[in-house]
């Protein structure tokens, strides 16, 4: 055999065993990259005033891809398959609560039905809670400027319901439930609980003769959806509520939730540290901007 011939069966017989040992590399994998299983969504930590191009490159080069960016606090959020993001992104950076739920995925649950209120009598004097927090004689002095706007960071305001219908400030409203603000209705409205439009009553149901009435009845409120219909608030969401009401100059927000995992707040986890950090920057970042954040204590 001559050499020339030796060299093209040498040649063939290394493209057979190429061939027999799989499938070429993709481009994932090329770039050391391994995708398993669905994506998971994180919340990221960057160094202050990291520039959004070099945000998006360090996500990029750990496997990743940025959904979205609050410059002004230099914190993220991405979403990757391959299970060593948060390694490849650094230590203490990276938090995915979706990693840590337990519930299984379920439908949503139903929407829930509006009581009607023809005929409803006036059931102000019952509301033993103003008459602890003396919000009576405070209506009494000013029952609130439209020109303040409450962002009650919860699960949607039914800015339809008769007692919220004057004061829902749809054009300042969003959801946030995938950590970036979306200020089309149907991502703000309610869909599977009540608990927003109750708490919105509670700040600024109408003084108009009939059901309750809220603490200050001219205000107006901006509905900041952060609680999704199984009942959970992710780090990322609530960093989007607070970073949506700032940007929107409103005077106060409302936070009467718990963040998801249950029990962050108390437990010392190295990457739990991420949340603590980034809720940090945004409340900070919310509070010079001019707002005023409550968080509920309890029930």
């Amino acid at each position: 055999m001559t050499t020339f011939r030796r060299s093209l069966a040498a040649l063939a017989a290394a493209l057979l065993a190429a061939a027999a040992g799989g499938p070429p590399a993709s481009a994932d994998e090329a770039a050391g990259c391994f995708p398993a299983g669905h994506s998971l969504r994180y919340l990221v930590l960057f160094d202050p005033a990291t520039p959004p191009e070099q945000a998006d490159a360090q996500v990029r080069a750990s496997c990743g891809r940025s959904t979205g960016y609050y410059p002004q606090i230099s914190v993220g959020v991405a979403v990757s398959a391959d299970p060593a993001f948060p390694a490849r992104i650094g230590p203490a950076r990276a938090f995915s609560a979706q990693a840590y739920r337990t519930t299984p995925s379920g439908q949503a649950e139903p929407a829930f039905d509006r009581i009607p209120l023809a005929g409803e009598p006036d059931r102000t004097g019952e509301q033993w809670d103003m008459a602890e927090i003396n919000a009576p004689q405070a209506r009494s002095v000013t029952a609130g400027d439209p020109d303040v706007v409450v962002g009650v960071l919860d699960s949607g305001i039914d800015a339809d319901h008769p007692e919220l219908a004057h004061a829902v400030a749809r054009e300042e409203s969003a959801g946030c439930l995938t950590g970036m603000p979306d200020p089309g209705e149907p991502a703000w409205r309610p869909t599977a609980s009540p608990h927003g439009t109750h708490v919105a009553g509670i700040i600024a149901a109408a003084d108009d003769g009939r059901g309750v009435t809220g603490v200050a009845p001219g205000v107006r409120v901006a509905s900041v959806k952060v609680i999704d219909d199984r009942g959970y608030v992710t780090p990322e969401a609530a960093v989007c509520g607070l970073m949506w009401a700032a940007a929107h100059h409103m005077k106060v927000v409302n936070s009467s939730f718990s963040v998801n995992p249950w029990g962050l707040a108390c437990a010392r986890r190295e990457d739990y540290a991420v949340v603590h950090e980034a809720l940090a920057r945004a409340v900070e970042y919310a509070t010079l901007s001019g707002t005023l954040t409550v968080a509920a204590a309890t029930n």
